[in-house]
């Protein structure tokens, strides 16, 4: 009872934000953002691993804004889906990388042609 009373305020205290905008550059493109907030205090850093083509990546950024990491590159129009993986879910897979999740992106194939090099060559 205790551990659903605690899920059930975890998740009321969490609340997420879509929202669009439309760019003046690129007529009739619409970009959609999603933003993700958490009020708990326990800092999370998730394990982010991106496949395409057989080939996968991950990174565990340091800082919630990806400014040391690759993935800033990535575009969201190359998303073909993604999928949160819980620690004990990603325990299994990715070990003690994954300890507070997993967040896993499979990126469309035409997305590998339109990658820089560099971005390509962290693909293994």
């Amino acid at each position: 009872m205790k551990k659903l009373l605690l899920i059930f305020i975890l998740t009321l205290s969490c609340s997420i934000f879509s929202y669009s905008q439309t760019s003046d550059s690129i007529k009739d493109t619409k970009v959609t953002k999603i933003r993700i907030n958490c009020s708990n205090e326990a800092e999370r850093n998730p394990l982010y691993v991106i496949k395409i083509k057989g080939k996968t990546t991950q990174d565990r950024p340091k800082s919630k804004n990806f400014e040391e990491s690759f993935l800033k590159e990535i575009q969201p129009k190359w998303i073909e889906s993604t999928k949160v993986l819980r620690a004990s879910e990603g325990l299994e897979e990715y070990g003690s990388l994954a300890k507070d999740g997993v967040i896993l992106v499979i990126l469309k194939n035409d997305s590998w042609e339109k990658m820089s090099l560099e971005l390509q060559n962290r693909f293994e």
